[in-house]
C-alpha cells in the first residue's frame, strides 16, 4: 500500500525548484518535489498556503532558499 500524506508543512526552493515538506501516515516526513505532487495532492498544496496566509494575514509565503 502507498504512503499517504496527512499534510505538507512547509516549502522551500532548492536551485529554483519548489519542493514540500510533507506529513505521511506511518512514515517520516520528507522533502518532496512540487512536480510529484501537484499531480495527485493539489488539494494539500492549496491548503498548505490557506493556513501560511491566515497564519500570517496576508498571501505572501517566504521560502527558505537552499
Amino acid at each position: 500500500k502507498p504512503f499517504e500524506p496527512e499534510e505538507i508543512i512547509d516549502a522551500r526552493l532548492v536551485e529554483g525548484r519548489k519542493e514540500y515538506l510533507v506529513k505521511w501516515m506511518g512514515r517520516e516526513n520528507s522533502w518532496e518535489p512540487e512536480d510529484d505532487l501537484k499531480i495527485f495532492f493539489r488539494d494539500l498544496i492549496k491548503d498548505f498556503y490557506e493556513r501560511c496566509s491566515a497564519s500570517k494575514g496576508d498571501q505572501s509565503r517566504q521560502y527558505q532558499y537552499v
